[in-house]
């Protein structure tokens, strides 16, 4: 009986259809394993974790009902998830998201929540975006996740406090969109946007608040003008070129000759800028910033003209 099972387990798979009772397993709680994505999320209780045990397709918007932690183990997640749980804390790692061009989003918040983490993770093919928090949510953490491709990277329109580490969005017409109701602070630490036609927007409405940009480390924005909308309370050392530093001596120190550092708030900083690197103010003071007016050096020494140069 048992190489019956077998032998008909091997022609259906050569046929193309793999019937119920041998479907692989595709996620797991724990050591329990179910067969399809969804049947482990309804299995779930509130703060446990699924992880993937292969790639998973989902032609349904997949609802989460409660706080879940998914680990997707380094496997693709082809589908969308709505966390749709007031006060619930989600979070999400390791997982590939493609959206196969669907008008969606990877992961969108249809009631308040608590959190969001998301960690680890790639997304494409989303026509709408990747992470849309369109209902209030208090802390939502963006950890080395790299997106591509996409409307919006990520599209805030409730929430709180916002924080972005090692996030990289590439050819997305927002890497960071903000809608503007309510009070939010904006961390951007270390991230990477590369042909962004925003990098960062914001949708200016009546009586809005402005909203804070905290930059820490150093972070490319592919744009010297970054952000223009005057809702945008930069909060940043320097700017040299398309990258922001949290600090003028960390732009000071990675500025090259013939440079120019854009000063970005005032400073009491005493620093001599390196031979052929400008300041500009930019309306701020930095009364102990001197400039090195040389155009040549031999050793440490410099020269205001070439010619001083030669004869020494």
């Amino acid at each position: 009986m048992r190489h019956k099972q077998m032998l008909f387990a091997l022609l259906a798979m050569l046929l193309g259809f793999i019937p119920p009772a041998f479907a692989q397993n595709v996620a797991k709680i724990g050591d329990k394993t179910y067969k399809t994505f969804a049947a482990a999320v309804t299995a779930a209780t509130s703060g446990q974790t699924i992880t993937l045990l292969s790639d998973v397709t989902e032609s349904e918007t997949v609802v989460f009902t409660k706080s879940l932690n998914i680990d997707g183990a380094g496997f693709t997640f082809k589908g969308a998830i709505e966390m749709d749980k007031y006060s619930a804390s989600y979070e999400f790692k390791n997982i590939n998201f493609d959206g196969g061009d669907a008008k969606n989003y990877a992961l969108k918040t249809t009631s308040a929540a608590k959190s969001v983490k998301v960690e680890n993770c790639t997304a494409k093919n989303y026509s709408y975006g990747f992470l849309h928090l369109n209902k209030s949510t208090t802390d939502v953490f963006v950890t080395d996740v790299t997106v591509e491709g996409v409307n919006y990277g990520v599209h805030s329109v409730y929430g709180t406090n916002l924080t972005f580490e090692g996030y990289t969005a590439i050819n997305t017409k927002y890497a960071v969109y903000i809608q503007n109701y309510g009070v939010r602070t904006v961390t951007l630490k270390d991230c990477t946007f590369e042909g962004c036609e925003n990098p960062l927007g914001i949708w200016e409405r009546p009586q809005a608040n402005k909203i804070t940009f905290n930059f820490k480390g150093v972070n490319e924005m592919g744009k010297e003008e970054f952000c223009t909308s005057e809702m945008a309370n930069i909060v940043a050392g320097a700017q040299v070129g398309t990258k922001v530093y949290e600090t003028l001596e960390a732009a000071a120190e990675a500025a090259q000759p013939g440079e120019t550092i854009v000063l970005l708030k005032d400073t009491d900083a005493a620093i001599t800028l390196a031979v052929g690197v400008k300041l500009d103010k930019n309306g701020f003071t930095a009364d102990n910033v001197v400039e090195t007016n040389a155009v040549a050096k031999i050793g440490d020494k410099t020269y205001k003209t070439f010619a001083a140069a030669v004869t020494a």
